[in-house]
């Protein structure tokens, strides 16, 4: 996914993929917007249709600068998400829609565990 257009945050750009599993299955993905905002796309899981869930979220650069220096975890960098606003998609569908949730909303059962810190030797 290395542009997506016309999403509730504005025209995605990408700038790099955070945390990935084996070079394969990027998990945390960064981009930024028309507006200079950075988002963050988070994949959760897989539906029962067998389609990739992620979701996007706002996130301020300092909160981002806290998780590289493992000062937060993975779970509280997605907590700290601007106005708790998140949009679930799932890309795979010929049409897919945005759908507006707060954190409670999110998929738990996909969520990094409490003990998850960035290592980008381990990730990446």
């Amino acid at each position: 996914m290395e542009y997506l257009e016309k999403t509730p945050l504005g025209n995605l750009m990408y700038v790099r993929t955070l945390l990935d599993v084996f070079g394969h299955l990027p998990l945390t993905i960064e981009y930024t917007n028309q507006y200079g905002d950075t988002v963050l796309v988070e994949w959760v899981n897989l539906d029962d249709d067998k389609y990739d869930v992620y979701f996007m979220y706002k996130i301020e650069m300092e909160t981002l600068s806290k998780f590289f220096r493992k000062d937060i975890n993975h779970l509280t960098l997605i907590k700290s998400a601007i106005d708790d606003k998140y949009y679930e998609f799932k890309p795979g569908k010929s049409k897919s829609k945005f759908i507006s949730l707060n954190y409670g909303g999110l998929r738990h059962d996909g969520l990094p565990k409490p003990e998850s810190f960035y290592d980008k030797d381990y990730w990446l």
